[in-house]
This record gives C-alpha cells, sequence and structure tokens, in this order.
C-alpha cells in the first residue's frame, strides 16, 4: 500500500509499473492522504 499527499497534486507526475497513472489533481491542489493498493492503482490506469 501507498499513502500520499501532495502540495501540488499537478505538478506530480506517478507511474506503475511503466504507466503514467492520471493526476491527482489540479496544479496547486492540495490533495490529502490517498491510498493506493493494488487494486487501486489498477483501476485508476484504466481510467
Amino acid at each position: 500500500m501507498l499513502l500520499v499527499t501532495l502540495g501540488n497534486a499537478g505538478g506530480v507526475d506517478l507511474e506503475f509499473n511503466g504507466q503514467p497513472v492520471p493526476s491527482l489533481g489540479l496544479p496547486g491542489e492540495v490533495v490529502k492522504d490517498v491510498l493506493f493498493d493494488a487494486h487501486t492503482i489498477v483501476e485508476n490506469l484504466n481510467r
């Protein structure tokens, strides 16, 4: 599992197994306590 808090969600690029994960938010947006596990990562890749 991975717990993420970002102060600039739009300024962060995430990848999982070489595939980009969609942005967690807009530039300058604060995003707190986003929990990723194997299921939610795959779910986000299929957006």
